[in-house]
């Protein structure tokens, strides 16, 4: 899928720019990796997107004719997604001016994310093919899943303390035997497998659009990942973003929309439905998320103007999480988390640019499947994961730009069916 640039200065420049994303792709995993510390790894980002930044606003803002290229980058923004931005950034802004933080690094983390989440909202989108940047999300979540498989092998034959790191504590148990469930070099197999997910599902697409040995090799890595990381919700997530895509290539765009509906309002009623019946019946608490759900819920209405600031949501959550086994633990769900620290306000600027940018996508019968089947999958995984859009780790990254792919204007779109 061909990209229009802002300015004919990208042209010569692409391959640059190409390689630029693939490195920060590739850096955004350090801050969650098991052999850097999160401090070094966020270092490392924020330099890796102030290069990027700067380059960027060099080419399209100060090359050429600086106030058309404004004008024109601007207008290729939906008004309700920069709105939204604008209002979770003021609202960062005013947590740290209200001394709403735990340590400097809190004030560091929220000062550069907003600027790294307009970089990927709104202008990596604009500069850089789909097809490419699809291509770099499959090679690194591939990757590090070869990463993870030598340490995986070794272990079913080798006890030895020197692979902890590398797997997680608990194994994966399939009744008679028990396999190691891999994290590769990620420091929780649920990143491993948030992120498989993703690869899994565009060596899919791949594979349908061009059928390559190397989508086909990806889609095996990615699919063994995505097991062995045993992170089930994105396991479930992998299989309705399948039934998702069948529909889309069988049925057209018309029932892919209706059924992502459906899908949508289903997801939301299993939830209640778990929360109101299920669990009072059963006890369960899906891993402690429920109680930690309803901690998150009573913490906000004691706050819910402007949320409590940055630090962690464990720490905020813990006076009003009735079960002791869970005191200490975070939210485990994005929209809640945006609300607990940055309002009601904030919260709802969230959800108005995540949902958003779907209704925008679908009105415009925007052909490209990619980016609405990833931006839907994380919708669901939000549910039961902290990572959202305002982040700068390697799922909040491929996630705000998948987003700003949905907010491209209807003429950049190629009119042509794919499934890309």
């Amino acid at each position: 899928m061909a990209t229009e640039t802002l300015t004919p200065e990208w042209g010569r420049d692409y391959d640059a720019l190409a390689l630029a994303v693939l490195g920060i792709l590739v850096a955004s995993i350090l801050p969650v990796t098991v052999w850097l510390p999160s401090a070094v790894g966020s270092a490392v980002v924020f330099l890796a997107y102030a290069g990027l930044g700067t380059a960027l606003l060099y080419g399209v803002l100060i090359e050429g004719n600086p106030r058309a290229n404004v004008r024109r980058w601007i207008d290729t923004i939906p008004r309700f997604a920069l709105l939204s931005w604008v209002v979770i950034s003021t609202l960062y802004l005013l947590q740290i001016v209200l001394g709403n933080f735990e340590s400097i690094t809190n004030v560091g983390s929220a000062l550069a994310t907003p600027v790294i989440v307009a970089i990927n909202l709104f202008l990596i989108p604009r500069l850089l093919s789909l097809e490419r940047f699809l291509e770099f999300v499959m090679w690194v979540s591939g990757s590090l899943v070869i990463l993870g498989l030598p340490v995986f092998f070794l272990a079913l034959v080798i006890d030895s303390a020197a692979f902890a790191p590398y797997l997680w504590q608990t194994p994966l148990s399939f009744g008679f035997i028990e396999l190691p469930r891999m994290s590769s070099v990620v420091d929780n197999p649920n990143v491993l497998g948030r992120l498989t997910f993703a690869g899994a599902i565009i060596s899919v697409l791949f594979i349908l659009e061009r059928d390559t040995v190397t989508d086909r090799l990806f889609l095996g890595l990615n699919v063994l990942g995505l097991f062995l990381s045993n992170s089930m919700t994105s396991l479930i997530v992998f299989f309705v973003s399948l039934v998702l895509i069948g529909v889309y290539v069988y049925a057209g765009q018309e029932w892919f929309a209706k059924i992502l509906g459906l899908a949508g309002a289903g997801v939301l009623f299993g939830v209640a439905v778990m929360y109101f019946v299920i669990a009072p019946i059963t006890g369960t608490t899906l891993s402690g998320r429920l109680v930690l759900w309803e901690a998150t819920v009573r913490a906000i209405a004691q706050e819910p103007i402007l949320g409590y600031g940055f630090g962690g949501s464990g720490g905020l959550i813990e006076p009003y999480t009735a079960e002791p086994q869970f005191q200490g633990d975070g939210t485990h769900n994005a929209y809640l988390y945006l609300t607990l620290t940055t309002g009601l306000l904030g919260g709802l600027a969230y959800v108005t640019l995540y949902f958003g940018s779907i209704v925008y996508a679908l009105r415009r019968r925007l052909p490209s499947l990619a980016p609405l089947v990833l931006v839907f999958g994380f919708a669901i995984i939000q549910l039961m994961e902290t990572q959202n859009v305002f982040g700068y780790t390697v799922l909040s990254v491929v996630l705000s730009i998948s987003v700003g792919y949905l907010l491209l204007p209807s003429r950049r779109v190629q009119r042509t069916r794919t499934v890309l």
